[in-house]
């Protein structure tokens, strides 16, 4: 099967789309997401990692600015928050950075969601 198996690599396709037209379009799924996107108005934490090539900066500012509606939280974190490189991936074997950062974000904006009570 591979990495992940096949949700996996119906995922990566799904990122391929966005990465060549910037819109979600999520195989087997027909509803328009980016209308959906524009139209949340609750809090949305972006975390970036300073040494992602994977999303970098105007890329993940591509996909903030999608939230037209919303309250967008940037939070970048970094070699020094991490103490490991901060990218793509390794920020999962130290995540206690990202963690307290979640947790201080929804502290704050949890309470605010109007998303006709959806969780973000």
């Amino acid at each position: 099967m591979g990495f992940g198996g096949r949700e996996a690599r119906t995922l990566m396709q799904d990122w391929l789309a966005l990465a060549k037209t910037n819109r979600y379009q999520a195989n087997g799924f027909s509803d328009d997401l980016d209308c959906g996107i524009a139209q949340y108005s609750g809090p949305v934490l972006s975390l970036r990692m300073a040494d992602d090539a994977f999303a970098p900066p105007a890329s993940v500012e591509a996909v903030n600015e999608k939230f037209i509606a919303a309250t967008v939280s940037n939070v970048l974190l970094d070699k020094q928050a991490l103490n490991d490189r901060a990218d793509h991936f390794r920020w999962a074997r130290s995540p206690a950075a990202a963690v307290k950062e979640i947790v201080r974000w929804h502290e704050k904006n949890g309470a605010q969601n109007n998303n006709g009570g959806h969780n973000t």
